[in-house]
């Protein structure tokens, strides 16, 4: 409706909730339920890196949903290559709390599952998410794009 393209996040975001919700209410199990996002996070791990292959990785598409930026901008050598590493950083990043998440789910009880899933989980997005901000913001001042007030956006 505000004819500005749709965000890269939404629409991968809505199709894994509207799956993990008709599983959820297709199959009785909590096992299954937990389940789901080991599925979601290995498969958007591997689309992650499926993108490497191509000429413009994952994170690369997603950078214009946080940062407005022309073409010129993204294919700069160092943004270019900060897009490849935080796609990287981002699968691996996936797969490992896909592994993490079923190596719990089957070994431990439900209550601890819980418990250490949920306060594990938000820490290493947070942190994962200080670091892509982080190498994000030394690139920029690599390029010149940090004003004395911060980033100074280049609008295309």
């Amino acid at each position: 409706m505000t004819r500005r393209r749709t965000s890269g996040l939404l629409i991968p975001a809505a199709i894994l909730l509207t799956g993990r919700t008709a599983l959820s209410f297709a199959a009785d199990s909590t096992w299954l339920y937990f389940l789901q996002p080991v599925i979601s996070d290995g498969a958007v791990a591997v689309l992650f890196l499926l993108s490497l292959a191509s000429a413009r990785p994952m994170v690369a598409r997603l950078a214009g949903d946080f940062y407005p930026m022309d073409h010129e901008l993204a294919a700069r050598p160092r943004v270019r290559r900060l897009f490849f590493h935080l796609t990287v950083m981002w699968a691996v990043l996936g797969l490992a709390k896909a592994s993490i998440t079923l190596w719990m789910l089957q070994s431990q009880s439900l209550e601890t599952f819980i418990l250490v899933k949920s306060v594990s989980m938000l820490a290493i997005n947070v942190l994962a998410a200080f670091a892509t901000i982080g190498l994000a913001g030394l690139v920029a001042r690599k390029e010149g794009l940090m004003g004395s007030a911060g980033l100074v956006p280049v609008v295309a």
